[in-house]
């Protein structure tokens, strides 16, 4: 659907949220639901930035701390570090899989999404990897307003 930013990110196991919204805003934000130094070491060689809040680990060379513990914060810390408020491309990513969406047709999603959604809606997106369906709707408009409040006070 779109180009992915060159930035791309892993979260530590006590950043779920920040890998969730990220991930809204289109960014590629891997999760590590525990510490794994392997998984951390191979995230680092392959240019991914570890987002973390331990001091400990904040001090590997492709490493930044999260010093708070409030979302809002967190979003804009790291949107502000890489310079990344141009850069922000909402719901093309699966906020599960973190794989980047596909758009379907209704007829592709047909019985993978409520009646009702199927019948009232034109544009959906699939996520390649775990076929989890996407539509538009109030959740969608409820996270793109939270989006722009973040960006708004951003660019301040």
């Amino acid at each position: 659907m779109h180009s992915d930013p060159g930035v791309t990110f892993l979260c530590d196991q006590n950043l779920g949220r920040l890998a969730r919204w990220l991930r809204l805003m289109g960014f590629d934000a891997a999760y590590m639901r525990r510490w794994n130094e392997e998984v951390a070491l191979e995230a680092a060689e392959s240019g991914r930035i570890l987002l973390t809040t331990s001091r400990k680990k904040a001090s590997y060379h492709t490493a930044m701390l999260i010093d708070t513990d409030d979302i809002n914060s967190q979003v804009k810390q790291v949107l502000r570090k890489f310079d990344l408020e141009h850069e922000v491309r909402p719901l093309i990513r699966c906020i599960i899989c973190n794989e980047p969406l596909v758009s379907v047709t209704p007829e592709e999603i047909k019985g993978k999404v409520p009646e009702y959604v199927y019948l009232t809606h034109s544009s959906f997106a699939e996520c390649p990897s775990c076929h989890r369906v996407y539509w538009e709707g109030t959740h969608s408009n409820n996270i793109l307003k939270t989006i722009n409040m973040l960006l708004e006070k951003e660019n301040r």
